[in-house]
This record gives structure tokens, C-alpha cells and sequence, in this order.
């Protein structure tokens, strides 16, 4: 971390780079101070700073404001991550991800989010980033989390088999990344990408800026097809239709 701190009109910068801790004057000058391994330098980092604050210098309007959003920061991964390992120790596993889900399974088609939710066998593996969904048909889901309450899901990668979860073998993209490597030449205008299947078939879904809840498909030997459902609406069935059959129904 690089500590900048103000006396008056003067200015200094304390950073630790690797073993050496540099203090960089606003005049031009500059102090190493090197260290036997990076707990010591540290260490001395700290000596530093200490010094200059008992000197009374202060830390700079911007240190200041970048502390606070590291500590807001913090405490917004300290709360998803209280509120995930909630969820993957709720009794009810099912209920619980349908609620932790919002508007991804309240705004899906009812069958397709019930079919769903009767193959989730447990949540496990809960962090501040998210969870892994384990399937009774031993396939997974990975669910990373969004920023705020309305938006629930943020990147989701669907695996068949528990085979597959090992070898991060995916069949379903749920995220921004999940457009094709350049814009097909007949999708036009502002797009956002949300769903990507791949084998046997790579098939890519997006909506467009000015209609974000209808969506659009698109794929090589089909090209262009407008789906006519939601992005909740087609999540689900996308992810329904690439699970392995009695589950699956077949494609997308």
C-alpha cells in the first residue's frame, strides 16, 4: 500500500516495494530503507508512517477516501459472505436458493424453475463470491453473486456430471462474457451477451439496450432468431434442456 501524507504544503509518499520501503519527498527526494524479507519490511513500513503521523503530518484527502472504500468494500464481502453460507446452511436447500435467486427464478417459467429447483440436492462451498449447487443427477452450478439485492446472479456456469465440475467442463455460460469472440455482422446496434452453450452446439443468447427484457438468439448454422422470451425465461430452460436426460429435454 502506498501511504501519501500532508503537513501544510509539503507532501510525502511512504510505499513498500517488495523488501525496500521507499519514502518519496514532494521536493524530489527519496529514502530506501531495505529489509531481510517482506514481514520486516512491512514492519518498517508501518515505523514509517508512525513516525511521519507522531510528526504531524496527515493522511492526504485521497488515502482517506480510498481507506473508506476499502472498508466499505470489505464489510459489503464480510455481509455476501454471512448471507451465503446462510444460504448453504439453510434446512431446505431448494427454498432457500429460490429466494437467494429473485428475479431468476420469480420471472422464469414455473415448470422449468420447478424442474430445476427438484434436482438441487445442496449449496455448498459458500464464500463472498457465491456457491456451488450440487444436482441429485450429479451435475453442478456455479453461482456467483451480483452487487446489490436486485441482482442476485451475476455469472453462473452450468456442469453435467460431478466428472465434469472436476475438470471445469462446463455446458452453460450464464455472464457479460458470453458473446461470441467477434459480433456477428447481422447483429446490429447495442447488445449485451448473456448465455452461451457449447457442446455439442455453441449457441449464444443477448438482448438489446433499448428492449432489455426480450431476448435474441444466435448461433452459426442458424444465425439470427428472435427467441421471444425473457433472459430469466431462457436461463432456466437453457439450463434445463443441457442437463443429461431424464432431466434434459434435448436442446436449447
Amino acid at each position: 500500500m502506498k501511504y501519501r501524507l500532508e503537513r501544510g504544503t509539503e507532501r510525502v509518499e511512504v510505499v513498500r516495494h517488495g523488501r525496500v520501503v521507499t519514502v518519496e519527498f514532494g521536493d524530489g527526494r527519496t529514502e530506501d530503507h531495505g529489509a531481510f524479507d517482506d514481514d520486516a519490511a512491512e514492519e518498517q513500513l508501518q515505523v514509517r508512517v508512525d513516525q511521519f503521523l507522531s510528526d504531524g503530518w496527515e493522511e492526504s484527502a485521497d488515502l482517506k477516501a480510498e481507506r473508506e472504500k476499502r472498508r466499505a468494500a470489505a464489510e459489503h464481502r464480510a455481509r455476501l459472505k454471512t448471507k451465503n453460507e446462510a444460504l448453504a446452511a439453510a434446512a431446505d436447500p431448494r427454498t432457500a436458493l429460490r429466494q437467494a435467486g429473485g428475479r431468476w427464478f420469480s420471472d422464469a417459467d414455473a415448470q422449468d424453475v420447478a424442474a430445476f429447483l427438484a434436482l438441487v440436492e445442496l449449496i455448498e462451498d459458500a464464500d463472498e463470491s457465491g456457491f456451488v449447487v450440487r444436482l441429485t443427477n450429479g451435475g453442478a452450478v456455479r453461482w456467483v453473486c451480483g452487487d446489490g439485492e436486485d441482482q442476485p446472479l451475476d455469472s453462473l456456469w452450468l456442469y453435467r456430471d460431478a466428472k465434469a465440475f472436476e475438470s471445469n467442463d462446463h455446458v452453460v455460460f450464464f455472464g457479460v462474457d458470453a458473446g461470441p469472440p467477434e459480433t456477428p455482422d447481422e447483429v446490429n446496434g447495442d447488445v449485451d451477451w448473456f448465455v452461451q452453450t457449447f457442446a455439442p452446439n455453441e449457441k449464444y443468447w443477448f438482448t438489446r439496450e433499448q428492449a432489455p427484457w426480450a431476448a435474441h438468439s444466435w448461433e452459426h448454422d442458424g444465425g439470427l432468431k428472435e427467441d421471444g422470451r425473457s433472459p430469466e425465461q431462457v436461463l432456466l430452460s437453457v439450463i434445463m434442456n443441457a442437463l443429461p436426460s431424464p432431466s434434459g429435454r434435448g436442446s436449447g
